[in-house]
């Protein structure tokens, strides 16, 4: 493992050693403040199988890609970044707000600038150009999306575990990259299905049929996994005219009616479907389904269930 750290109570000081770390560790940058207590910044990396994962962690500043860097060098490689902690600004093409646990992809081979204004936290994989698909490249925040989102988790872990793996495994490394490839093409397959969901509350939305078995679900889990405030969450909802619970156990019932007259779950007791949508106690379940569709699980699962025809005498 390669490592560059620099720590320095003077902010231009630091910065111009932190350039020659970055030029040697990724690209030729230009690192600018954008605090001035002092300055640390840390990169750890590995390359092995063919790719090289960083893990940087530094108090805030900007970094510039210019276009006198790319005419000294413009090489050919695509950095997927996943963030950890804090908050970035990513522009190329665009700009974006990077919150934890979004996936940012930036090509070298044009200008991008990406700020940090606190300190913050990054997993950067180093992928050759051809292996990202063109619709991802200078696309950021990719994991706003609630399955792109999880899709993010992924990638952060497997970063950690090619940075922490023994040097001579070389085989799980390799395996690992076999991973990442796979994680672009689902990347690429989620921004573009047209199912994904393109706003925030569906964000939530989704997440929360997704998760109808966990009985704590709630404002502050959807909270808690999107990086934002319960009052946020709250406020998203209101356009619906549904509260976030009304929205939880209405989705809980409706996907509870299904699995009562789906032929293939008809072994599941009432107690099986309750928990199966996240009701931990079946009485209190029977009660919601009763006061929402007038009439008992199990008399709802009956009335599906067809007429045997009377055969004539």
């Amino acid at each position: 493992m390669k490592t560059w750290q620099v720590t320095s109570e003077d902010v231009q000081v630091g910065l111009s050693k932190w350039a020659d770390g970055l030029q040697e560790a990724f690209v030729q940058l230009e690192p600018v403040a954008t605090v001035q207590d002092g300055f640390f910044g840390q990169i750890r990396q590995v390359t092995a199988a063919d790719l090289t994962v960083s893990m940087v962690t530094s108090n805030g500043h900007e970094v510039r890609r210019l276009p006198s860097h790319i005419r000294r060098r413009a090489g050919d490689t695509v950095f997927m970044n996943v963030l950890s902690r804090g908050r970035s600004f990513v522009t190329q093409s665009d700009l974006q707000e990077i919150a934890p646990m979004d996936i940012s992809i930036v090509d070298t081979r044009a200008p991008f600038a990406i700020r940090h204004d606190s300190p913050f936290q990054l997993a950067s994989i180093a992928l050759p150009s051809d292996w990202v698909a063109a619709d991802l490249v200078c696309h950021h925040a990719l994991s706003r999306s609630a399955a792109g989102r999880e899709l993010s988790s992924i990638i952060w872990s497997l970063a950690q575990a090619f940075l922490t793996a023994s040097p001579e495994n070389d085989q799980f490394r390799v395996s690992l990259v076999g991973q990442i490839q796979h994680s672009l093409a689902l990347l690429s397959q989620i921004e573009k299905t047209e199912a994904a969901p393109h706003t925030a509350v569906e964000m939530l939305q989704s997440y929360v049929r997704r998760h109808l078995d966990h009985p704590e679900l709630r404002a502050a889990q959807l909270a808690a996994h999107f990086g934002v405030s319960v009052r946020r969450v709250h406020q998203l909802f209101e356009p619906t005219g549904h509260t976030v619970s009304e929205f939880i156990n209405d989705t809980r019932l409706s996907r509870a009616a299904e699995l009562l007259v789906d032929p293939d779950a008809v072994h599941r007791s009432i107690s099986d479907v309750a928990w199966k949508v996240g009701y931990g106690d079946p009485s209190y379940f029977t009660r919601r389904f009763r006061r929402r569709f007038g009439c008992s699980p199990r008399a709802y699962r009956r009335a599906a269930q067809p007429v045997p025809i009377a055969r004539e005498s």
